[in-house]
């Protein structure tokens, strides 16, 4: 390096910044004739400016550049990429990163983007995850190909994952955002949430009990006084619309009753009344019944118009029903009788 020397580089000097424009965190701005040590930035671009603003000729500089992989990495959030992304990795790569973020948490990971060579068992080029700080902690995945691998909680506020390619075929890579992670269903307050709390990466959600629907706020949940539905362990019984409002049935209503006998019994239901809107195809206001408890579980009949069906008889000791209505017309629903 051959600069202008000055008080602070202030006239011709080399400035690098930790990142991809001139505002990013500055790593260094050198004037003179002394070579800066090694400068490493903490993702995959830096910054270089050069600048001259004196009357001295001098030879400027020279720097050599290298895209490097792995280290240690202490904060809470930030990206995870392969050598060289997004254009493709270099052969021959080994690289090891060990996130660590704040204790008390987990780590998430989730993929962006995901191009590594395809094989079987991933023997040549692949991307390897442990849950802990070890490459000895128990293995999450070893994963390869073109599909995005799913989403990765860790078990402790640390995650190890090395990279790997061999000497011949090379692809785009990876990129993956990591992030601290924590359940926020296992606080106290349960989130938050009147009855179920689901966690998920990053977030969570509130939910419901069979028989409610979830509030407005997104936390409550709205009881029976204007949803039907629930789960129903005896057996027999009434399950109707009616109890939803006076009169017609309210619009924009989904709700569902899972029938449950013993284990060697099956159901029966009978519709006592329909009134819903006569439609060829049940596009509207419906109802269906199916064998089990899911909504793919096998479906017996759909539903809508006047005409009562024949009794319908579940395949197992479970049987779903499943009521529907929209914004628009409004009928009296239906009542049914279920028996085992």
């Amino acid at each position: 390096m051959d600069l202008y020397k000055s008080s602070l580089c202030w006239y011709d000097y080399i400035e690098v910044r930790d990142g991809y424009w001139r505002k990013a965190p500055l790593l260094g701005r050198f004037c003179g004739d002394k070579v800066p040590d090694v400068l490493i930035s903490s993702d995959s671009r830096m910054w270089i400016e050069f600048r001259s603003s004196s009357n001295w000729v001098g030879k400027g500089f020279a720097a050599i550049y290298e895209a490097i992989c792995g280290g240690e990495i202490a904060k809470d959030s930030g990206q995870i990429q392969s050598p060289n992304y997004p254009d493709d990795y270099r052969p021959s790569k080994e690289c090891v990163w060990r996130i660590a973020v704040s204790e008390g948490y987990n780590v998430g990971l989730s993929f962006q983007a995901f191009e590594i060579e395809r094989h079987d068992s991933c023997a040549y080029d692949y991307l390897e995850v442990r849950d802990g700080p070890l490459e000895t902690s128990p293995l999450i995945g070893r994963f390869c190909g073109y599909d995005k691998p799913e989403d990765v909680r860790s078990t402790s506020n640390t995650l190890w994952m090395k990279f790997v390619s061999d000497g011949t075929v090379n692809k785009a890579g990876f990129a993956a955002n990591f992030f601290k992670e924590e359940d926020e269903c296992a606080k106290p307050d349960n989130g938050g949430c009147e009855q179920r709390c689901v966690n998920t990466l990053g977030s969570f959600k509130c939910a419901c009990d069979p028989g409610y629907e979830l509030a407005p706020d997104k936390k409550s949940c709205e009881g029976n006084r204007r949803r039907a539905g629930g789960l129903l362990s005896k057996l027999n019984g009434t399950i109707s619309t009616t109890r939803l409002a006076q009169g017609s049935i309210p619009p924009n209503k989904n709700c569902v009753w899972q029938v449950v006998a013993p284990t060697q019994y099956r159901i029966s239901m009978q519709f006592e009344a329909l009134s819903w809107r006569e439609m060829e195809v049940c596009k509207y206001d419906y109802g269906e019944v199916r064998s089990g408890l899911s909504s793919d579980s096998k479906l017996h009949g759909k539903y809508c118009g006047t005409e009562v069906p024949e009794v319908i008889t579940s395949q197992y000791n479970n049987m779903r029903i499943e009521f529907k209505s929209d914004n628009t017309v409004s009928k009296k629903g239906f009542k049914a009788h279920f028996f085992s």
